[in-house]
């Protein structure tokens, strides 16, 4: 489901929780999301965003997040507060090939990859476990995944402790590659089917 905006961006409809709004991003919301992204701690243990991160980026990126929505591809949205409608942070589900469910094949795009992110102003107050349990609820009931996996730096103690929380299982240690920062690090893997979640969520 989609809605188009007076840009003529197509981006998702808002999806809502008992804190959270998942968004689209509005093209006028660029300054803001750069201004969330320019302190480093925010973008440490995110592999692909660079740094330091402008306007332009930001509004590059919020036009790439609506075309990529409305060619089926990405689902990005942005996180926002119900109180006040502040801008938090950005939750996105890659679609790509991926570790099929032990027994079954994976046909190809029906494993996604969990990304997100919060402004440090955020951190600590349970968003990131409610963001992500808007996403997984979103790509198990409104897109043909069977599985969202996802992860983190062995050192980013909080990410993965949200993904936990939000009932994905933790699968084991791999390298990841963090490009934008230059490196390969250790990181956990944690995942979850679609089985797993509508048996926790039925």
């Amino acid at each position: 489901m989609a809605v188009i905006e007076a840009s003529r961006l197509v981006g998702p409809a808002p999806i809502e929780g008992e804190r959270l709004v998942l968004r689209a991003f509005a093209l006028g919301e660029a300054a803001e999301l750069a201004g969330l992204l320019i302190d480093f701690e925010v973008v440490r243990f995110a592999g692909e965003i660079p740094w330091p991160y402008d306007p332009i980026q930001a509004a590059g990126f919020i036009a790439q997040s609506h075309r990529h929505f409305a060619h089926g591809r990405d689902c990005i949205f942005a996180i926002a507060r119900q109180e006040d409608a502040a801008l938090v942070g950005c939750i996105a589900l890659h679609a790509e090939p991926g570790h099929a469910e032990p027994g079954h094949s994976d046909p190809g795009g029906r494993v996604a990859r969990l990304g997100y992110w919060l402004g440090h102003a955020y951190w600590g107050r349970g968003y990131a476990t409610e963001a992500i349990g808007l996403a997984l609820a979103f790509g198990f009931t409104e897109r043909p995944f069977a599985r969202i996996e996802a992860e983190a730096h062995v050192g980013n103690t909080a990410s993965w402790k949200a993904m936990e929380r939000a009932g994905m299982l933790f699968e084991g240690i791999v390298d990841l590659e963090f490009r934008c920062r230059g490196f390969t690090a250790p990181a956990r893997r944690y995942a979850i089917s679609r089985s797993r979640w509508r048996a926790v969520n039925s």
